[in-house]
């Protein structure tokens, strides 16, 4: 059941994954939990709204290679990384394979949860801003050859008279 956006907290510390889970419902954020990065890919499918709250070291599929994954199949949302391990390089691979954020812990809690309601913000604005592009899509389809040639054109920054002399067709039909 889809009950809105949810933060999708990947870590395989159970201790951190109820603590998490506890402190964001709390603060009426809807949260799922998974205690690795395969459970993960398994169970949430690209369309879901949300963030993902993500450590780095785990075993098996690490953080790094999940933001990599989900980057290269064009399904990757806006991540906050938790980790104790902020090592530059660490970091700097993490912001180059989309990471939003970076926080070492253990955070102040206001920090996060402003990381978390940045995160989602972000996660609506891209698929308000994909829906937008889909519905463009549709519209330009319904186009007529010779209307698009003339959108084409107008997008060129040619004028209307312009475009009618290099289509040759009339100025009302532009």
């Amino acid at each position: 059941m889809n009950v809105g956006p949810a933060v999708f907290v990947v870590d395989d510390d159970v201790a951190v994954l109820d603590s998490l889970a506890t402190m964001l419902a709390n603060q009426q954020f809807h949260v799922e939990c998974y205690p690795s990065a395969e459970q993960f890919l398994h169970n949430v499918g690209e369309d879901r709204e949300g963030c993902l709250l993500l450590d780095i070291r785990m075993p098996g599929l690490n953080g790094l290679d999940l933001l990599q994954r989900l980057r290269r199949n064009n399904a990757l949302r806006p991540t906050v990384i938790l980790s104790g391990y902020a090592d530059t390089p660490t970091v700097v691979k993490a912001i180059k394979y989309g990471a939003m954020n970076f926080l070492e812990k253990p955070v102040p809690p206001q920090e996060l949860i402003q990381a978390i309601h940045d995160a989602l913000e972000q996660d609506r604005k891209n698929r308000s801003s994909d829906h937008e592009a889909l519905q463009s899509r549709a519209l330009l389809q319904k186009l007529t050859e010779q209307e698009l040639n003339v959108l084409i054109q107008l997008d060129r920054g040619l004028k209307n008279r312009q475009v009618s002399e290099a289509l040759k067709m009339s100025l009302r039909t532009v």
